[in-house]
């Protein structure tokens, strides 16, 4: 797998197609698995840097394209997804019709919505890897980290995606009660830190600002066509991933 489902601009009505999202991984290539507050087992999936989510246009049926709309708490069918294992992966399946999300074919111009054959006999198309990545924010407190950075290799990934100047390129361990657990950032001597006292209760601060994880997950896609340049200049990763309703949104 080296593609993952992305949109070009995270601006509603955007085309989800695959494209190669790189080690850096960018905002509009990751997604949140948001579960629906009123159809139980039913998910948005919405791009990690804006308010908007992929929905499949005019409706689900064969062929309808996926695109960026503001589902919000809407429970229209063609907002809301079903995570179904299969062999090798997952299948994403609309809420309310046996329709599955597909890789785009040569000369698609995003993903759509297909039979896919059968969940208990799927097709390389249809099967997508969810993978969990860690998108780095810096707190300055006084908090905690919601999601922590979970061993010290990834400190210094994530250190590295956010541009700091790491004194020596490494992060350091501790085990201190009076730090903030996990990574740390340190103003005065550009070091990294990884705290391995778990439970300290020392909150972020500005001038021990914590390296957290935003949710955020890729939906790595199956063997198929080139895939699209990532979008240039952003910077992003981490996260989980993931049922029916009326009439979908008014066409658009």
């Amino acid at each position: 797998y080296d593609k993952a489902i992305g949109v070009p601009k995270s601006v509603h009505g955007s085309l989800g197609h695959t494209m190669y999202c790189g080690e850096v991984v960018g905002d509009t290539c990751l997604w949140i698995f948001v579960p629906s507050a009123k159809v139980p087992g039913k998910y948005y999936i919405q791009v990690s840097n804006s308010a908007l989510h992929l929905h499949a246009n005019h409706g689900s049926a064969p062929g309808h394209i996926v695109s960026l709309y503001p589902c919000s708490d809407h429970t229209y069918p063609n907002c809301l997804w079903e995570v179904v294992a299969v062999t090798g992966g997952y299948y994403l399946r609309i809420s309310d019709k046996n329709l599955y999300l597909k890789a785009p074919t040569p000369g698609d111009i995003a993903g759509k919505l297909d039979a896919c054959g059968s969940p208990l006999q799927p097709i390389a198309a249809c099967t997508w890897a969810l993978v969990e990545e860690c998108n780095p924010v810096m707190e300055v407190g006084p908090g905690k980290c919601d999601v922590h950075v979970k061993t010290q290799d990834q400190c210094l990934t994530a250190a590295n995606k956010l541009g700091l100047p790491v004194a020596g390129g490494v992060a350091h361990s501790q085990t201190e009660p009076d730090r903030p657990p996990g990574c740390r950032w340190q103003n005065d001597d550009h070091k990294l830190v990884f705290n391995l006292q778990n439970d300290s209760p020392k909150a972020c601060s500005s001038s021990h600002p914590c390296i957290c994880c935003k949710h955020g997950a890729k939906i790595v896609g199956p063997p198929g066509p080139p895939g699209l340049p990532g979008p240039p200049g952003e910077r992003g990763d981490h996260g989980p991933p993931a049922q029916p309703g009326p009439p979908g949104p008014p066409a658009h």
